[in-house]
């Protein structure tokens, strides 16, 4: 494929600027003493239509529930939130932002709204929209179908009975993990000429 270095670059830049952005907000929202999970778990909860499950949040957070759970814990001990039952499933808890909490994500957004002012402020706004339209195709084009059957594939192919180490094909996880990375990025990336 003639654009593999164009592509590599596109992927390492989306990738590292999403963690620069996550990791200095998280500077900034250090002085209300939350984690970033703790402030994304708020963040999402605020925004939701109605309570979410512990199994919701933790899809919205990329996690295995027992993370969740756990961060729950301090958030709930902290007054931040509460879990209540579900009404038409008592095997459900739904969780609830308390008057703190909501008002814990005031100041949250109040401070990143600041923060991407500050960050995008000098970016020429034709230039922010057709990279906002970009990263919405490329979002479209994975899917949240396909991001799942990514990570299945990925798992089998580390967990199928054959070394972790080596894969069975004398190659590290790594070097495995590389392999199926570039094929998704080149599957996902070749429809936005």
């Amino acid at each position: 494929m003639q654009n593999d270095a164009l592509q590599e670059k596109f992927a390492l830049a989306l990738h590292d600027t999403a963690r620069s952005w996550r990791h200095a907000l998280d500077r900034r929202l250090k002085s209300l003493g939350l984690s970033q999970a703790s402030w994304m778990s708020i963040a999402f909860l605020a925004r939701a239509k109605e309570p979410l499950t512990q199994t919701e949040l933790a899809h919205c957070l990329s996690v295995e529930q027992p993370t969740v759970v756990a961060m729950l814990d301090r958030l709930q001990r902290a007054g931040l939130v509460h879990r209540e039952m579900d009404s038409a499933d008592r095997r459900i808890r739904r969780v609830v932002l308390t008057e703190q909490g909501h008002g814990v994500y005031a100041e949250v957004r109040r401070i990143a709204i600041d923060f991407r002012h500050e960050k995008l402020q000098n970016l020429d706004e034709e230039a922010l929209r057709q990279a906002t339209t970009l990263l919405h195709e490329v979002d479209a084009n994975i899917g949240v179908q396909q991001v799942a059957q990514y990570h299945q594939d990925l798992s089998v192919s580390t967990n199928s009975g054959r070394s972790p180490v080596c894969c069975g094909q004398g190659h590290g996880v790594y070097a495995e993990v590389r392999r199926i990375a570039i094929d998704f990025r080149h599957e996902k990336l070749q429809n936005l000429d």
